[in-house]
């Protein structure tokens, strides 16, 4: 799978061209910033359509401006909206991704995320939301760093790292660079609970109900 299908757009639309000569269907990775004149411009889309692409994956990671500046994500609220209206416009099925739980994220700014969650929904309909995943650190970047400085034990061995990363996001006393911990592990619980009878045994906290009320609208929505 190519990560991302878009950088080098002549190589892109020589693939689509031949798409157009065999039975298939396709989906790929890109960027929100994409979307525009001379790249993803609309004689683009309405070959990807044509040559049956069903899907692009778009990486938003945040609803917050400033959350986006720190990943230096580099794309705008208005590359994120127009890049969803252009998949809905084309019948193109957008699959948008989170995350929740990264260092100096508030909870408004996970607030901010939930409600770019429901404005695309009403943009396109057929969205999946993947996510809210919760950040894991990992080397090599600054927000590892980060996390290091602030507590987070770095693991020293393949086994160290397994156990540091079972899958089991609510393990206690693991997320020190968090600013609001509760809120932001009863957000993924709420998540992964809000629709399931077991969700009776999560301490319903009041940041629980409030996670549970913001993310109940997307539940058949959200891919975890």
């Amino acid at each position: 799978m190519d990560e991302n299908f878009f950088p080098n757009i002549h190589r892109a639309k020589s693939i689509i061209k031949f798409f157009k000569t065999i039975p298939v269907t396709w989906e790929a990775d890109c960027r929100a910033d994409y979307f525009r004149d001379n790249f993803i411009d609309d004689l683009v889309l309405e070959s990807m359509r044509e040559s049956g692409c069903k899907m692009l994956r778009i990486g938003l990671e945040s609803g917050s401006e400033n959350m986006r500046g720190i990943l230096k994500k580099d794309i705008t609220e208005d590359d994120i909206i127009k890049a969803v209206e252009k998949c809905a416009q084309y019948d193109i099925q957008p699959m948008v991704s989170y995350m929740i739980g990264m260092p100096h994220e508030t909870r408004q700014d996970i607030i901010k995320t939930i409600n770019l969650m429901s404005k695309l929904q009403k943009i396109a309909p057929d969205i999946i939301h993947s996510g809210p995943q919760l950040f894991r650190p990992y080397p090599g970047g600054e927000l590892y760093d980060y996390c290091v400085k602030s507590g987070y034990y770095e693991p020293k061995t393949l086994r160290e790292w397994y156990a540091a990363n079972p899958g089991d996001f609510l393990a206690t006393g693991k997320y020190t660079w968090m600013t609001d911990q509760a809120f932001t592990l009863d957000m993924i619980m709420a998540m992964i609970l809000v629709d399931k009878e077991n969700s009776r045994a999560w301490p319903m906290t009041p940041d629980f109900r409030t996670s549970k009320m913001l993310l109940k609208p997307f539940l058949r929505k959200i891919a975890v």
